[in-house]
């Protein structure tokens, strides 16, 4: 015996298609799923990556600072028996020298904990460009004797010496510049400070700060990477420092609206530029 059932093909078409809805479902639900999962993975991945580097760099700072912090402590420590009076001054010197590169190793490192922490504010009023430079010339050029360096101020560029800005932030970039610039020209070298200013798109004054040297230069290696915190090039025997400064002095002028660019020669020397809008000021400053 045979069974024979006959069925209309607009019901086995209805059938085929509502399989094949369900499968669509089915397989779209598990796509989700499955894309879900895949999403859950990476952000672990990730968040896995942004530890690790967030313990490396706590590592990183720690090194760096115990290093730095120790040096001038040494320094200071080593001069606590004074026997030959006649090297007092000597020793006082390098008392003083230690204590100011403790200071300023401290000062970025606050720095740069109050910008992670959204704590660093820009204060801004009138001063003058002018009264700003011989500031920076009287601070750095005890310096630039004591290693016989040629140090050269212009600011024969400036048509509106009265502006308003931070005006210690921006002194903090030029004298962290040019801190760099003494610390890597060897003696008998030039350092140069220029300011000058030039009509902006929207009226306001960008106002240039270039600083130069005839010091020995970056690898165009370590130039792709300056602006990183901690990064430093070994380029002296005697090099110190936090590696700091060329971070916060772009976080700074940034901070600003402005811009900082470098270039650099290994052998020939490194010119900073820093570009800020900084509005003429109608107030006696």
């Amino acid at each position: 015996w045979y069974l024979a059932v006959k069925v209309n093909s607009s019901v086995a078409s209805d059938q085929v298609n509502e399989l094949l809805s369900r499968s669509l479902v089915f397989f779209g639900a598990m796509g989700v799923l499955i894309v879900a999962v895949a999403v859950i993975i990476m952000r672990s991945v990730r968040d896995a990556r942004v530890a690790r580097a967030s313990e490396h760099a706590k590592s990183t700072f720690l090194a760096n600072m115990s290093h730095e912090i120790r040096t001038p402590l040494n320094g200071v420590v080593g001069l606590q028996n004074i026997d030959d009076r006649e090297r007092l001054v000597e020793y006082l010197d390098q008392a003083d020298a230690s204590a100011a590169f403790l200071k300023s190793i401290i000062t970025d490192v606050l720095d740069m904990s109050k910008i992670e922490s959204g704590q660093m504010g820009l204060y801004t009023n009138p001063f003058d460009l002018p009264s700003l430079m011989r500031d920076i010339e009287s601070m750095l050029l005890p310096q630039m004797k004591t290693r016989s360096l040629d140090f050269v101020i212009d600011d024969a560029g400036v048509f509106a010496p009265d502006v308003v800005g931070d005006e210690m932030r921006i002194k903090q970039i030029i004298v962290n510049l040019l801190g760099n610039s003494v610390k890597f020209t060897s003696e008998g070298g030039s350092v140069a400070l220029s300011v000058s200013q030039r009509a902006g798109s929207d009226g306001v004054p960008i106002t240039e700060f270039r600083v130069s040297d005839t010091g020995c230069g970056m690898s165009a290696d370590f130039l792709s990477r300056i602006w990183e915190p901690f990064e430093q090039e070994q380029r002296t025997a005697s090099q110190n420092g936090t590696g700091l400064g060329t971070a916060l002095s772009k976080i700074l002028a940034e901070a600003m609206g402005g811009t900082i660019d470098v270039e650099s020669t290994e052998g020939v020397g490194t010119t900073f530029t820093v570009s800020l809008p900084l509005p003429v000021s109608d107030e006696e400053p």
